[in-house]
This record gives C-alpha cells, sequence and structure tokens, in this order.
C-alpha cells in the first residue's frame, strides 16, 4: 500500500494533528513526514490514538507528534532515539483529567508499547502530559505503563 497524509485522518482526528507543531513553523522547519515507513507507523498510532480516544470518551488535544530530526534536535528535554521521529509517538492532554489517571485506565484496555503520565517541573513550569507510543508492525509492544516527574534533579520514574 502506498500511504498518503490524508489516510491518517480519523473519526476523531485530522492527518494534520499527527504532525503539526508551533516551534516546526516558528522555526521554518519542515514536519510534514515523507517517507513510506513513516507514514505507515503514523497510520499505526493514529488507530492506536483513536482507539484511546474512544475508550477516554472524551477530546484529545495532541500536543506532539511526529517529530523530523530537525525539529526533535531543537528540543530540549527530547531523546535523540524518540519514537516520535519515527512516527511512532504521541504527546497529549485531555482537558481536567490527571495523566495517571488516564495511564491507569489504558493500562487495562489497551496494547502499547509504552505510556507514561508525565509530570514536568522545572524553571519554574509546571506541565502535565501523556506520552503514548506503540510499535511498527515488526516489532511486539512491551505493555509499559508508567509516570515520570522530571524536575531539576533528574526524572524519576516508576510503574503504574
Amino acid at each position: 500500500m502506498i500511504y498518503k497524509l490524508s489516510d491518517l485522518n480519523r473519526k476523531n482526528f485530522k492527518a494534520i494533528e499527527f504532525y503539526h507543531s508551533d516551534i516546526a513553523l516558528k522555526n521554518k522547519i519542515d514536519n510534514q513526514p515523507k517517507e513510506q515507513a513513516t507514514l505507515e507507523n503514523l497510520d499505526i498510532l493514529a488507530d492506536k490514538m483513536q482507539e484511546v480516544r474512544d475508550l477516554l470518551k472524551s477530546p484529545i488535544i495532541i500536543t506532539s507528534g511526529y517529530r523530523c530530526l530537525e525539529l526533535n534536535l531543537k528540543l530540549t528535554n527530547s531523546a535523540k532515539d524518540s519514537f516520535h521521529l519515527y512516527g511512532l509517538a504521541a504527546d497529549f492532554i485531555v482537558k481536567n483529567k490527571d495523566p495517571e489517571k488516564i495511564v491507569k485506565l489504558l493500562s487495562n484496555e489497551i496494547s502499547v508499547d509504552k505510556v507514561i503520565a508525565s509530570y514536568y517541573k522545572k524553571n519554574n513550569r509546571n506541565l502535565q502530559w501523556v506520552h503514548l507510543q506503540v510499535q511498527s508492525n515488526w516489532k511486539e509492544n512491551r505493555n509499559l505503563f508508567l509516570s515520570e516527574v522530571i524536575t531539576d534533579d533528574g526524572t524519576d520514574y516508576q510503574k503504574i
């Protein structure tokens, strides 16, 4: 199958939500995925995000999806081997829902590689989101459900 960006549209998501980035726009970075392998991975991710949306029965705001290498390098706290680089991860928020409660609910309902309730408490900023990552078709999901707290002293992970 030859994948196109429009193949990423789902019942509750538009394709652009899986690769839009305000930081990319601000820095004039072309973050539109072009490689077939990336589009295939994003198709897997889009299916999983729709499954999550259906389970939560609440709107999801994707804050970060696919990232090209140039964009990933611009982000100070992004892993060099981030699943976002391959179209296999999305960060999202659900208004008025705590990330850890979302991860607990998902831990009993879906198969994924990893879901993390993230709490960023650094540089006088207090942010929270859920990170979801999947494997490509040829690798098995590990079904890891975690929470992380990121502070000036480092990152602390806990199993959920």
